[in-house]
C-alpha cells in the first residue's frame, strides 16, 4: 500500500500523535465514550505495538529490533487508528447507537487491514505471515484487558502533569 509507504518515508511520528490524540479528542467527546482523549494512543503505544512486536517475532521466528521497528511501527498504526476513527466520529455526532456499533465494526476490520499493510511493509513479510501477525494482534490487548485495573492506575499516573514532581 502506497500510503503506508509514504508514512515511513515523509511521516513523522509527531504528525501521528497528533492525529491519534486529535482523534481520540473527538470520540471522547461522544456521548457514549467514558475515557479520556489520550488513553487511545497510550494504549496503542504501550500494549498494542509491543505486543504487535512480540507477535511477530513469534510468528516469523526472528528477531525483531524493537530499537528499529518500534517508532515506524506506531507510527503506522497511529495514523490507521486515526483514520479508521473518522466514521466512527461521524456516526457517533450524527446516528443512532447501532448505527454506531455497525460503523465501528468495519472501522476496526479496516483498521486491521491498514494494520496488516503497515506489518507487510515494515517486516517485510508475506501477506499470509502479515495476515497471522495480524490476526493474532489482539492477545496483547486482552492481556491488557484482563489486568486493566492496575494498569489504568498506572497510565492515569504517567499521564498526570505532576508525574515528574513525583519522581523527583
Amino acid at each position: 500500500m502506497e500510503a503506508i509507504g509514504a508514512i515511513l518515508d515523509r511521516g513523522s511520528l509527531l504528525a501521528a500523535t497528533i492525529a491519534a490524540l486529535a482523534a481520540g479528542f473527538a470520540l471522547s467527546s461522544a456521548s457514549f465514550v467514558r475515557f479520556s482523549f489520550y488513553m487511545p494512543l497510550l494504549v496503542l503505544a504501550v500494549i498494542y505495538v509491543p505486543g504487535l512486536l512480540l507477535v511477530a517475532g513469534v510468528v516469523t521466528r526472528s528477531a525483531i529490533a524493537f530499537s528499529r521497528d518500534y517508532a515506524p511501527l506506531l507510527a503506522c498504526v497511529a495514523m490507521a487508528w486515526s483514520a479508521s476513527q473518522v466514521p466512527i466520529i461521524a456516526a457517533a455526532w450524527t446516528g443512532p447507537p447501532l448505527l454506531v456499533a455497525v460503523i465501528a465494526v468495519l472501522a476496526y476490520l479496516y483498521f486491521g487491514a491498514l494494520v496488516f499493510f503497515a506489518v507487510r511493509t515494515i517486516f517485510g513479510t508475506d501477506n499470509r505471515t502479515a495476515a497471522a501477525i495480524v490476526l493474532l494482534s489482539w492477545i496483547p490487548l486482552v492481556a491488557a484487558a484482563l489486568v486493566w485495573t492496575p494498569l489504568r492506575f498506572i497510565f492515569q499516573l504517567v499521564a498526570s502533569p505532576f508525574f515528574l514532581f513525583f519522581i523527583i
